[in-house]
């Protein structure tokens, strides 16, 4: 059965600079942004390796793109019995599914999982950075998270509060998803005064001492959490948790799975995992 990973895909502006006069241009909107990227065939490389990938786009609902990454696999095999079962180079093709919501409240996406491929993350992240290689996409920094939504965080607060001696989170602004007002509102002026990519929040205390559960500190998890950025959990030098290594996955039948010829199920498989 078909297995789907979801991440987070957020933009952070990028400072405009006098190159091919982008400074003179509008900056796209975030939704047009990712129209734009996955409106179009799209062939890059991963972060490791040299097998070139492949994203084609299919027909989506409004609010929505999807596509097809694919990746040729070359494999030794063998022919019939007609050809006395000589060894031959077998050229194949393996694809996996990908839908995102474009609603600037969301960006969530969802990515077929299949083990002749990097990981869900890696893929997005090299596909941007090809992207970003072309000045016309170099408006805005793509920050691609992995999301929690099993709350393994909160499991393991759970599990090592006594002992718990630092937690580290960090901000992709101004994405703090607008939904913790008071962190929310800091992350945003600190974007606003000093311009950084990313803010780092680190609180550390002696053993027992740290209260996760505070107000602040809750809402700085919950922002990592769905996506919004990191978080980490140590226990003296030994870290616990780490929501990059996070994963929400969630199965469709493969009755209700499009392919590129036929792409018109695309909607039961939105159905399913939005």
């Amino acid at each position: 059965m078909p297995t789907f990973e979801k991440v987070r895909i957020s933009l952070a502006e990028s400072e405009r600079t006098p190159m091919f006069g982008d400074q003179e241009q509008p900056r796209r909107s975030r939704t047009q942004f990712f129209i734009d990227a996955f409106s179009e065939r799209r062939d890059f490389l991963p972060s490791r390796g040299k097998a070139k990938l492949t994203f084609i786009p299919i027909p989506a609902p409004e609010g929505f793109v999807a596509g097809f990454f694919a990746r040729e696999i070359h494999q030794r095999g063998r022919k019939g019995p007609e050809e006395q079962f000589v060894e031959t180079e077998l050229d194949s093709w393996e694809i996996a599914l990908f839908v995102m919501n474009l609603a600037q409240d969301s960006q969530v996406g969802w990515l077929e999982l299949n083990r002749e491929f990097p990981a869900t993350k890696s893929i997005l992240e090299s596909f941007f950075r090809h992207l970003s290689r072309n000045s016309s996409f170099g408006e805005w920094i793509v920050h691609v998270k992995y999301m929690d939504s099993e709350g393994q965080y909160w499991k393991a607060v759970e599990a090592h509060k006594p002992f718990i001696t630092q937690l580290r989170f960090v901000f992709i602004p101004p994405n703090a998803l607008r939904i913790r007002q008071r962190v929310a509102d800091f992350v945003k002026l600190a974007n606003e005064q000093g311009h950084p990519d990313t803010q780092e929040h680190v609180y550390r205390a002696p053993p027992g001492q740290m209260e996760p559960e505070s107000e602040v500190l809750a809402a700085s998890a919950n922002i990592a959490m769905e996506g919004g950025g990191e978080a980490k959990i140590y226990t003296g030098r030994k870290k616990v948790y780490d929501s990059d290594d996070e994963r929400t996955r969630m199965e469709v039948d493969e009755g209700d799975m499009p392919t590129p010829a036929n792409p018109s199920f695309l909607r039961r498989v939105i159905q399913r995992l939005f």
